[in-house]
């Protein structure tokens, strides 16, 4: 199971990591109400939004999201 860490780094400024996985993941992540599909790192992105990002609202990856 992917465990997936949203830390909310500023105002409406987040970082994504998936801790448990060191290669790049292709995810659909919905940002302010539009879906996009980016590529997680080992380092994790960083993006900018007005709501909170969800992960892969379709349920693609068997996942654990952690909220921070």
């Amino acid at each position: 199971m992917l465990e997936v860490s949203v830390k909310e780094t500023g105002y409406q400024q987040y970082q994504i990591k998936v801790n448990n996985y060191f290669m790049d993941l292709p995810f659909d992540i919905l940002i302010n109400g539009k879906k996009e599909k980016m590529v997680i790192g080992k380092d994790g992105i960083k993006i900018k939004s007005d709501l909170p990002p969800v992960i892969d609202p379709t349920g693609y990856y068997l996942k654990k999201i952690a909220y921070y």
